[in-house]
């Protein structure tokens, strides 16, 4: 799977379906059983992320986003925290039900995160629209949290809601004078108890005077040519670019750009334009960013068809690597000790890889697998691995560049990971490297896989 950088933030999500674990590679003593923790989290709005922490004995350390119950602690006492979250203009505070929650073995701890505004107070948005006659009237809309609003001039709007406002313009006519909109400060964020402003430049499109197009060009490979069209919206013009450019003498109005995708060795680019849609006004120089960016195409992999499928038992075949998913049928395929995969995933096409791993335990009361995930795409900086079971259960976070310990309650038999591989968010476009110890006993030494 093959797909880009934006950075954010790459998840591996691990589902495992409990049967029975062991313990893999020279264990610290082992406790007669783990606890869990359920963390409930309320009062956010839809999209708002907590920003809770858990910790506890032996340097345990989880950050919580939402609602979770964390499996296979040790017991002991820990320490639940929660830091403001600011979402859409509003800070929200935490408050902790059970700051501090003692966890025994083979029971299910409780504590709650209650959020709360800090405050709703009212803010204010001004529009400022200029560049018209006197007399003639603009045409503005401005939406955000229970407003609809059409302006015909400069407004300063109050009593607003805290949240996210938008304004969309549209091209007005004096007689045969056309004037066209420049939106500037949209979206605007108005905090509780503060202000935004959201500005609206109209400008003569004098059928007189002619204007240019920066078009830059960046992130393919050097010697490669891009794949951009400029068209005019009702003027009749159109220009192929494979370069950075500038188009002279052109009449005023709006350009749209659009970039197709380019292929090169084995890797598809896709372009990102900012703005899609560009506004030449007379005697001036408009601008428009391409940035061609790596996209991992689609390999077909699904929750019910993982691209992976492995079996880890203390007496399998050496530690393997894997470069790719090989879309094997059966766990016995690769029966090891450890494995290494490495593939890439992206936005668009390819967001996800499903892995699939079959856990055989030994006598022990816990397993300990290590977990480990590295991130090779300069640039692109993935966030996480969550570590969690089918139930929901959510055993470690795994931060890129980081190796945790997964303790595993035994429960009699074999268990079945689900590894999940995504990003946080997007665009992104990550090369990564997810290796998991089970029965190495020490690091493991990996060699490709046979074909």
């Amino acid at each position: 799977m093959k797909q880009f950088l934006g950075i954010k933030a790459l998840t591996v999500v691990v589902a495992l379906a409990l049967g029975a674990c062991t313990t893999g590679g020279p264990q610290e003593p082992q406790p007669t059983g783990v606890g869990a923790l359920r963390v409930t989290v309320s009062g956010l709005p839809g999209g708002a992320h907590a920003a809770v922490t858990v910790s506890g004995p032996g340097g345990y350390v989880e950050p919580v986003a939402g609602s979770v119950t964390l499996a296979g602690l040790q017991p002991g006492s820990y320490t639940v925290t929660a830091s403001p979250v600011t979402y859409q203009g509003v800070e929200y505070a935490g408050a902790v039900s059970l700051a501090s929650v003692a966890v025994q073995a083979n029971d299910e701890a409780s504590t709650t995160v209650t959020y709360a505004p800090t405050s709703t107070e009212p803010g204010t948005l001004d529009v400022v629209i200029t560049g018209l006659p006197v007399g003639i009237d603009a045409d503005v809309e401005v939406s955000g949290p229970g407003l609809a609003e059409s302006l015909t001039a400069s407004a300063q709007l109050t009593d607003v809601t805290p949240g996210v406002y938008e304004a969309t313009a549209s091209t007005v006519t004096d007689g045969p004078d056309a004037y066209a909109p420049q939106v500037s400060g949209s979206p605007a964020t108005v905090a509780a108890g503060g202000s935004a402003t959201i500005t609206v430049t109209y400008v003569h499109l004098d059928p007189a005077e002619v204007g240019a197009l920066q078009v830059d060009i960046g992130g393919l490979p050097a010697g490669v040519d891009a794949a951009v069209t400029v068209t005019g919206v009702g003027i009749a013009f159109e220009e192929a670019l494979i370069a950075s450019d500038t188009l002279a003498g052109l009449v005023p109005g709006f350009y749209d750009v659009v970039a197709a995708d380019v292929a090169v060795d084995g890797l598809t680019y896709r372009g990102l334009v900012d703005p899609a849609r560009a506004l030449v006004a007379p005697d001036a120089t408009a601008a428009v960013e391409v940035t061609y960016v790596p996209v991992a195409p689609a390999d077909g992999d699904f929750d019910s068809a993982p691209g992976l499928r492995a079996q880890f038992r203390n007496t399998g075949g050496a530690p393997v690597s894997l470069d790719g998913l090989p879309f094997n049928a059966a766990f016995a395929d690769h029966d090891v000790r450890g494995l290494q995969v490495s593939d890439v995933i992206g936005t668009y096409d390819d967001p996800v890889d499903y892995l699939r791993f079959r856990l055989v335990h030994g006598e022990g009361a816990t397993t300990q697998v290590k977990v480990k995930l590295e991130c090779e795409t300069p640039g692109a900086t993935p966030e996480r691995a969550v570590v969690t079971d089918l139930a929901g259960g959510h055993y470690r976070t795994v931060l890129c560049g980081q190796e945790q310990t997964v303790t595993i309650p035994n429960d009699g038999g074999a268990s079945t990971f689900k590894v999940a591989v995504t990003g946080v968010s997007g665009p992104y476009f990550t090369r990564y490297t997810l290796s998991v110890n089970a029965f190495c006993f020490q690091e493991c030494q990996y060699v490709p896989a046979a074909p």
